[in-house]
């Protein structure tokens, strides 16, 4: 299961023009590593660590990047 606002590891399942979908190892729900986190070391099947989040037009993003704040904490 993907959660939304935390760090979590997500496996790479497929590359696309614009970059990896990455995803739990097992069942198909995935979430879009853009290009521009895309390292030449990140493989089919390779575990990642990333943080989700919803964009601006409310879709799952992973990115690699560490967030300021992240679910349960507070400033």
């Amino acid at each position: 299961m993907i959660k939304i606002g935390e760090y979590q590891i997500l496996y790479v399942k497929r590359q696309s023009p614009h970059g990896l979908y990455v995803g739990p190892r097992q069942g198909k729900q995935e979430v879009l590593l853009p290009q521009s986190y895309v390292t030449d070391a990140m493989e089919i099947d390779q575990p990642v660590e990333v943080f989700v989040y919803h964009d601006k037009d409310g879709l799952g993003v992973a990115t690699t990047e560490k967030p300021a704040l992240s679910v349960g904490q507070f400033a």
